[in-house]
């Protein structure tokens, strides 16, 4: 099943990658094929090669691959760096996922920059002073390492609240704040 399409994946992606479609591609779904629910090396027979070759035919064409990844990361973290994407959204600490930011830097040093890590349940939590905090605490402990400030998702609602939006502009003051080199 995977083979057969695949078959189909290269054509899409060939046809996107010729017509120019944008710089960068964002790869879903290797969680829905991965520890807890199957094993790692399940993971690495359905997962890897085929994340692998569509990751290296978008490189062919100069473009960059965001591998996007919610859960529980940590065992199959090493995976990340023979598929080889550009950057990897997202790194989630627990009770979420299973991994720290700094686990994350020790396993993949700078091969492969993280994008996240502010839990998406925080902006629906947090006070914005809270959420502050968190932003801060997150950029202290990436500086100077290939990190991009994202949430980790959302929102879903169609209408979001006061305090969702309160903290999503607290987020993006404090990212500025804080994300710049002298701080």
């Amino acid at each position: 099943l995977l083979d057969k399409l695949m078959i189909r994946y290269r054509t899409v992606y060939r046809h996107l990658l010729e017509q120019d479609v944008g710089e960068v591609f964002f790869l879903v779904g290797s969680e829905l094929a991965s520890p807890p629910m199957v094993s790692r090396k399940t993971f690495q027979r359905w997962i890897v090669p085929y994340a692998k070759e569509l990751i290296n035919m978008v490189h062919s064409y100069g473009k960059k691959v965001i591998q996007h990844y919610h859960g529980q990361i940590k065992e199959i973290l090493p995976d990340f760096l023979e598929m080889a994407p550009d950057a990897l959204h997202t790194i989630e600490s627990p009770p979420t996922g299973n991994c720290t930011l700094t686990e994350a830097f020790n396993i993949l040093g700078d091969r492969i920059g993280i994008i996240g890590n502010i839990q998406y349940d925080e902006f629906r939590r947090l006070t914005p002073a809270q959420m502050d905090r968190t932003v801060r605490t997150c950029l202290e402990e990436c500086r100077g390492r290939r990190f991009m400030l994202s949430p980790t998702a959302g929102p879903y609602a169609p209408v979001i609240s006061e305090r969702q939006r309160d903290n999503y502009m607290q987020f993006l003051r404090s990212g500025w704040q804080y994300g710049r080199v002298n701080p």
